[in-house]
């Protein structure tokens, strides 16, 4: 029982250290979008999505979790996420004229001109069938597990001199 006791407290504590961190990351996305009134959290100019749909499959295919990366310009054939009309889709930039681009997926090219002010960021890699796990850790209702699980740590471990 002596030998299983440390191994089990830890354990308790690596899972207490990522469900903490998984708490913060869950704060910063919910306190940035109340704050700042956006739809959308960044972090040092990177953000996450979750692809929704096949449109650039094989590279890029439904719930994959894509990290992207604000630049200041962007080169024909990068893929982006952009916002129009309030909806985030993935694209990949068909023409680049003067900051002006269009927009294409494997479906055809959208007649569309977006500018850098609707391009959130460009594909700087993916987690392969992630985005709903993703999803699930940066709920409220993953929040409340944190927060339930930190205070039972903190009960059940006991004091430390």
């Amino acid at each position: 029982m002596k030998i299983i006791m440390p191994i089990l407290k830890g354990i308790l504590e690596a899972v207490t250290f990522i469900l903490a961190i998984i708490g913060i990351i869950n704060l910063y996305n919910m306190g940035y979008k109340l704050i700042t009134d956006k739809d959308m959290a960044g972090f040092l100019g990177f953000y996450s999505f979750r692809a929704t749909e096949n449109n650039l499959s094989p590279n890029i295919n439904e719930n994959d979790l894509i990290i992207f990366e604000k630049e200041e310009n962007y080169i024909v054939g990068d893929y982006v996420l952009y916002n129009q009309n309030g909806l985030y889709r993935i694209g990949q930039i068909n023409d680049n004229s003067n900051f002006i681009y269009t927009i294409k997926d494997n479906d055809k090219v959208y007649d569309n001109k977006l500018t850098n002010e609707n391009i959130v960021g460009k594909y700087i890699f993916k987690i392969n069938n992630f985005g709903k796990i993703y999803d699930f850790l940066i709920s409220p209702f993953m929040l409340v597990i944190v927060v339930i699980s930190l205070i039972l740590y903190f009960i059940l471990t006991p004091e430390r001199n």
